[in-house]
């Protein structure tokens, strides 16, 4: 035992672990429009205090990242952003990288043609994550034959182009034409 008291070169941190319960339900839950419409425009607001309050920037809006708020206190949001994993701070500098962690699906067309991420980045993303939503109708992929499945397949610029063809002009028609019946 007298080895007791001695020290070693190495220290053996204590194991922590953090358990919290759950913050919300995920977005594939949505029970109506109206509770889509509020959820969206609750992280919207999110991202928008984010931006102009924190000065930080999310990058990485996905389905995942929205999350339903089950609380019933008025004005309090029903839907939030989390996953700031990706998310910059607007006062420090910082190199811009072509990294990629963002759903294919759900990026913005500039940022595949690799321009700096910017707010109108993330409005963007947050289209593709309303039209993904409404268009799969809470199921995990979109329905057999739909647009948004050429949307996750193939290099960055062709991802792009496929993007921006379908979102151009007359041809956003072809996905507001994917919706099912409850967002006529």
């Amino acid at each position: 035992m007298h080895g007791r008291n001695r020290k070693t070169s190495l220290e053996i941190a204590p194991l922590v672990c953090a358990i919290t319960s759950s913050l919300g339900r995920p977005l594939h839950t949505l029970q109506s429009v109206v509770e889509l419409l509020q959820v969206f425009r609750d992280a919207i607001k999110c991202h928008q205090s984010l931006y102009y309050d924190a000065r930080i920037l999310h990058r990485n809006i996905s389905p995942g990242n929205i999350v339903m708020v089950d609380h019933h206190h008025k004005g309090q949001p029903k839907g939030i952003l989390i996953d700031l994993d990706s998310a910059i701070n607007l006062d420090e500098p910082y190199e811009a990288d072509f990294e990629i962690t963002v759903t294919r699906s759900f990026m913005a067309i500039g940022v595949l043609r690799n321009e700096p991420h910017t707010c109108r980045h993330d409005l963007e993303s947050f289209l593709y994550v309303l039209l993904w939503t409404v268009i799969t109708n809470r199921a995990e992929a979109p329905p057999e034959g739909s647009r948004l499945w050429q949307w996750s397949n193939g290099d960055w610029e062709e991802l792009a182009g496929r993007k921006s063809l379908d979102m151009a002009g007359e041809n956003i028609g072809d996905i507001l034409g994917e919706f099912g019946s409850q967002f006529d």
